[in-house]
């Protein structure tokens, strides 16, 4: 991008799976990314259609959106780094993010055939089992369909538990559906530090 250009994005807050509406921003400086997360609520304004901050709008338009300016770096933790997967073979990996307080998995696929991903207690042989309301479930398993371009998922819309503080560590079992002959597969977790 040219620097005359300019990247529009919308003025929409992004809603999460658990139905919260929120704004988030990044910005690399010196070389490190840091989250940056507005501190007030933000209204609609009616005429604009932009976001501002409280009593800068002459006719709001709610919800507000809520959002909090931190400033701290985002840690960058890949789990999965565009591994060329050929086989039908499990794939699993452990990674330590009990110094996070905040925690987002995102997960790229370029594969040709579609991946299951879940979440599993440490030890590799066991499923987290979560609560239903009636009994002890498995954990559901997210599939990322084969599209051989670049897709970016944000697995915390799938697994809202990811959004809950307090992970020591999380396992990730990577399964393709048949075996892949083209692409890769990458996961990150992005992390604010405590």
């Amino acid at each position: 991008m040219g620097a005359a250009e300019q990247q529009k994005f919308s003025q929409y807050p992004y809603q999460y799976g658990d139905g919260l509406r929120g704004a988030a921003l990044a910005q690399t400086r010196n070389g490190k990314d840091e989250l940056i997360t507005p501190i007030a609520f933000w209204e609609l304004d009616a005429a604009t259609g932009l976001y501002l901050p409280p009593g800068m709008s002459s006719n709001p338009r709610k919800p507000r959106v809520e959002a909090t300016l931190t400033g701290r770096q985002v840690d960058v933790l890949t789990v999965f780094d565009a591994e060329e997967i050929r086989d039908t073979k499990p794939r699993d990996k452990t990674v330590n993010v009990s110094s996070y307080r905040l925690i987002r998995a995102v997960a790229i696929s370029t594969l040709n055939t579609s991946v299951s991903i879940e979440l599993r207690s440490p030890s590799e042989s066991n499923v987290i089992r979560v609560w239903d309301g009636d009994g002890w479930v498995p954990l559901s398993v997210a599939s990322i369909d084969a599209s051989g371009n670049p897709r970016s998922y944000l697995l915390n819309t799938f697994f809202p538990e990811l959004n809950q503080p307090g992970w020591p560590t999380i396992h990730f079992r990577v399964t393709p559906s048949a075996a892949p002959s083209t692409g890769s597969f990458t996961l990150q977790i992005w992390g604010v530090p405590l």
